[in-house]
């Protein structure tokens, strides 16, 4: 009998190690595999929030650059590009900012530049400006009354009476070389312009 009670003891026993050894290892498993859920659900929301801003980012509408003729008072007159959706004041940085004597609160510089057209910095003590807010689209039509010397296109200096293509030309080139003109008799410094045609022009144009 004392046998037979040994025996079941050694049986019960090596039962309880076996057990005991199982939920160990099964122990040791839910140990190992419960740091990767947080883990993962770290790494899911970083990409959701990466995807989240780049998706946010403003797309802008491109187009083609602008060509703007920039006159007046400015310190380097001439035709600059400019980026699409471009605004006045940029035009005038790009000509190297107002010259001396320069008035820009007369025109709007937010104003946005349009491909062709003219931008007119005035002066103080200058006349009416052709053109809303100093940007005056290219072949646009003139207001009624005299022609400013210093906003009008050359189409618009060729409509005048003893002013033809070529001498148009001359006066925007003498415009852009000297910043502009501050009178009338200014004219009288452009080639081919003598004292009677001066005498012509003086009712049909302001500085």
């Amino acid at each position: 009998m004392g046998k037979w009670d040994r025996g079941t003891v050694l049986i019960w026993g090596a039962c309880a190690v076996l057990t005991l050894g199982l939920g160990g290892k099964w122990l040791i498993g839910q140990g190992s595999a419960s740091p990767s859920t947080p883990a993962s659900g770290r790494s899911t929301q970083t990409n959701q929030v990466e995807s989240g801003t780049a998706a946010g980012q403003p797309v802008e509408a491109g187009g083609a650059p602008v060509l703007v003729h920039v006159v007046g008072a400015v310190r380097r007159p001439g035709v600059y590009r400019l980026s699409f959706g471009a605004r006045v004041f940029q035009a005038i940085r790009a000509a190297g900012g107002t010259a001396p004597g320069a008035d820009p609160n007369r025109i709007d510089l937010a104003a946005k530049l349009v491909d062709g057209s003219q931008v007119v910095i005035p002066r103080h003590g200058q006349g009416a400006i052709s053109g809303a807010a100093g940007v005056a689209g290219a072949g646009g039509a003139q207001s009624s009354g005299p022609v400013s010397l210093s906003t009008a296109s050359a189409a618009d200096l060729d409509r005048l009476d003893g002013i033809g293509p070529a001498l148009a030309a001359r006066i925007i080139q003498w415009r852009d070389a000297n910043g502009g003109f501050r009178s009338v008799n200014d004219l009288d410094r452009v080639s081919g312009i003598g004292p009677a045609k001066l005498l012509g022009l003086r009712n049909q144009v302001v500085p």
